[in-house]
């Protein structure tokens, strides 16, 4: 029974994952697409020598995941501060700090590989790091673009027939 058990969850699993990636392709009709959502850091990487990233959740669609921030892991201007689990960056005479419960704005989309395989990403939008928009560009920022600004439909209602 443990086998059946396993396989069950296993298949369960998959099926939340397929549906995910084809509401974000868009693939899934109204509504479907890249979404731009709150979402609230649950960890910070503050090891030395590893890529600064935050590990965040988006409670509308219950999904969790890694999102790198846009700045190399030996650039002087990152301060990892291991004890308040915060990353700082430091840019001119100001500074913007990323910790642990903070809210954040991410977008979440599918990346679709050569070889057709599809993944989620996560790319955050908010906050923003002041003058590395300009040195990193901005699509890699996040910012918006002209066509993610359209308002979302709502779904029209389906009534049973009787």
């Amino acid at each position: 029974m443990n086998r059946r058990s396993r396989s069950a969850q296993n298949a369960g699993r998959d099926s939340v994952q397929l549906h995910t990636l084809i509401f974000f392709a868009g693939d899934g009709g109204e509504g479907g697409g890249p979404k731009e959502e709150d979402a609230y850091v649950l960890d910070v990487e503050t090891l030395p020598d590893t890529d600064p990233s935050i590990r965040i959740i988006v409670p509308r669609y219950g999904i969790e995941g890694q999102v790198r921030l846009p700045i190399s892991a030996d650039d002087p201007r990152l301060v990892r501060v291991a004890g308040d689990h915060r990353l700082t960056v430091q840019s001119g005479d100001s500074e913007r700090s990323i910790r642990v419960f903070d809210k954040v704005k991410v977008k979440i989309w599918v990346k679709v590989s050569p070889d057709h395989q599809r993944e989620l990403v996560l790319d955050l939008l908010e906050p923003t790091f002041g003058d590395m928009a300009k040195t990193l560009g901005a699509k890699k920022m996040g910012q918006r673009d002209e066509k993610a600004k359209k308002p979302e439909s709502k779904p029209a209602k389906r009534t049973r027939k009787k």
